[in-house]
């Protein structure tokens, strides 16, 4: 059965009212009468109709696989457009994504899934599906090569220099295929002589990291050089 309830008062208390209930109020089935209903007074509360956006935040279940990492999840579209009485939407910081699983993968994943909402008092304005994509990568590794020599750069015209020790030791981090193949000759450590006149001088090595591999350290950071 269906119960009709007066709004009388409704233009007078537009967010909580007393609505009236009597028994020719209820829609029964053919045949049946209602005698009583009850209570003859029913509180109800209104509450205005608003909308808001909120970030998407994708869930993802599961793990890449052993030796890679999630190096970054994105979203498409970062936002949406969500409606729903005050209340519920005062609270309400995000939506939400179906999951998605991960099965011990190495390359990166992209799935199209469902947008909802945690709070059933919400909705989507409009419904739609985000794109999520999981970007996965190698572990990156250290490695350590040896032998690198030390070039001595902007020494002035008629000028010699010489640097102990003559080479250093570089340790280097990226993806482990990449390592097994850097030699010293890949590797461009640098003392700048801009400036500098005759004598003796304790000066910094600078290792430049390239797309191959970041720097972590050179042994030794600094060496001795002579210009004569």
């Amino acid at each position: 059965m269906d119960a009709f309830i007066g709004l009388d008062e409704l233009e007078r208390a537009p967010e909580a009212v007393l609505g009236d209930l009597a028994p020719d109020h209820i829609r029964a089935p053919f045949g049946v009468e209602v005698s009583y209903a009850g209570p003859a007074t029913v509180p109800l509360v209104f509450e205005r109709q608003i909308t808001k956006r909120v970030p998407v935040v994708p869930q993802v279940e599961g793990d890449p696989a052993p030796g890679c990492v999630i190096v970054r999840i994105t979203v498409e579209p970062a936002e949406v457009e969500v409606e729903g009485p005050e209340s519920a939407l005062r609270e309400l910081s995000q939506a939400t994504t179906e999951p998605v699983e991960l099965k011990a993968s190495a390359a990166p994943v992209r799935e199209t899934v469902t947008i909802g909402i945690l709070n059933s008092a919400a909705r989507l304005r409009s419904p739609q599906n985000a794109v999520v994509t999981v970007m996965i990568q190698p572990v990156p590794t250290e490695g350590t090569v040896g032998a690198v020599p030390v070039r001595l750069k902007q020494l002035a015209p008629g000028q010699r220099a010489q640097c102990t020790p003559p080479n250093v030791t570089v340790t280097v981090r990226g993806e482990d295929e990449a390592l097994k193949k850097l030699g010293a000759d890949a590797i461009e450590a640098e003392v700048d002589l801009a400036g500098l006149g005759p004598g003796r001088y304790t000066l910094p090595v600078r290792v430049s990291p390239s797309r191959l591999f970041g720097v972590v350290r050179v042994d030794p950071p600094q060496v001795q050089v002579t210009i004569r």
